[in-house]
C-alpha cells in the first residue's frame, strides 16, 4: 500500500480548510461484501466523513467506516493511512506489549458504489473517559511510554509505512498554522502573533524521533478484557518526544497529577502545547479547549 507523502497531505488539508466542505453524516449501508449491519455507530459531531457502523459476519462483530465522498479528498487518505497504520501497530503490540492493543485492520472493500469500507476487528468494553481522572492518567502514560518502546523495535521498512513528523515539518508548518488561527480568529491576531512568536523562540533541537498517537485523549482509548485499545490512529506518526503529553497538557490544564507525570518528559514541551494550540484553534472540530488554552496563555 503507497504511502502519502507529507507535502501532497499538508495540501489537501489546506485545500480543506480554505474549501470548508459541510460533509454531513452517511447512512450506513445494509450489507458491506458479506458483513451485515447491526447497528448505525453515531457521529459526535453534526459533520461527519463516514457511514459507521457494527457489522457483523459469521456471527462475529466487526467496526466498519465507509467513506462514500465523490473525490479523494483528505478523509480518504486518513482513512487509507489509518488502515495502514493500525495494521501494523496491531502486529507489533501483540509482539512487544502485554497490555496495549490497537484494533486489527481486517480488510478494505471496494463497494460497486466506488464507497470504500474500512474492516476493523470490533472491540467491545466502554471507554476511560468512564474512569476517574487518576486512572485515566495512569493507562495514558501507559500507552505513552509503550510506544515509546515501540519505536526502538521499528525496522527500515516499518518506518517508511509512518509518517514523519521532524522539527523541520513544524517549522515549515507553523506560519501557516498561523494563518489559519488568525483567520478563524480574526479578533484575537495578537495573541495568536504572540504565541507563534514564543512558539518559535522555545524550540529546541531534537532529532530523535519517536512513535505517538497525536490524538490521544481517554475517549480514544478503549478498555476490554484487562487491554487498552487505541483506537483512531490515523494522526499517528513518529514525531518529537513529548507530543502526546503536550497534547494531554491542554486536555488536563491544571491536574496536579498530570503536571507531576509530564515533569521531564520533553524538552519542546512549550513549543508543542503552544503549536498545538494554533494548529486545533483553526479548526471546527473541538476548538473550545485549544482556544481557551492559548488565549488564556498569551492574553
Amino acid at each position: 500500500m503507497r504511502t502519502i507523502t507529507s507535502f501532497r497531505l499538508l495540501f489537501v488539508s489546506l485545500m480543506a480548510h480554505f474549501d470548508n466542505p459541510h460533509t454531513m453524516y452517511k447512512e450506513c449501508k445494509e450489507t458491506v461484501a458479506g458483513y451485515s449491519l447491526v447497528k448505525p455507530v453515531l457521529p459526535d459531531t453534526p459533520v461527519h466523513n463516514f457511514a459507521v457502523g457494527i457489522y457483523a459476519k459469521n456471527n462475529t462483530p466487526y467496526f466498519i467506516k465507509t467513506w462514500e465522498n465523490k473525490e479523494r479528498d483528505l478523509t480518504y487518505y486518513s482513512a487509507l493511512y489509518e488502515f495502514q497504520v493500525s495494521g501494523l501497530l496491531s502486529r507489533k503490540f501483540k509482539e512487544f506489549s502485554e497490555q496495549v492493543r490497537v484494533p486489527e485492520a481486517i480488510e478494505i472493500v471496494h463497494n460497486s458504489d466506488n464507497s470504500i469500507s474500512f474492516v476493523y476487528e470490533y472491540v467491545g468494553g466502554f471507554l476511560l473517559s468512564k474512569r476517574g481522572v487518576s486512572e485515566q492518567l495512569r493507562h495514558l502514560e501507559k500507552i505513552i511510554s509503550e510506544l515509546v518502546y515501540l519505536s526502538s523495535t521499528l525496522t527500515k521498512e516499518e518506518k517508511s509505512q509512518l509518517r514523519s513528523r521532524g522539527i523541520l515539518f513544524y517549522l515549515f508548518c507553523l506560519p501557516l498554522c498561523t494563518i489559519l488561527s488568525v483567520r478563524s480568529n480574526p479578533s484575537k491576531w495578537r495573541k495568536i502573533l504572540k504565541a507563534c512568536l514564543h512558539c518559535a523562540l522555545s524550540l529546541k533541537i531534537q532529532r530523535a524521533l519517536v512513535l505517538s498517537h497525536r490524538d490521544l485523549h481517554p475517549g480514544n482509548v478503549i478498555l476490554a478484557d484487562n487491554l487498552l485499545y487505541m483506537v483512531d490512529c490515523e494522526y499517528v506518526a513518529l514525531t518529537i518526544p513529548g507530543f502526546d503529553w503536550s497534547d494531554l497538557g491542554i486536555f488536563f490544564s491544571n491536574n496536579q497529577r498530570y503536571a507531576q507525570s509530564m515533569q521531564g518528559c520533553s524538552a519542546n514541551s512549550e513549543f508543542l502545547k503552544t503549536y498545538i494550540a494554533i494548529h486545533r484553534s483553526a479548526t471546527s472540530l473541538e476548538p473550545n479547549r485549544y482556544k481557551q488554552y492559548l488565549f488564556a496563555t498569551y492574553a
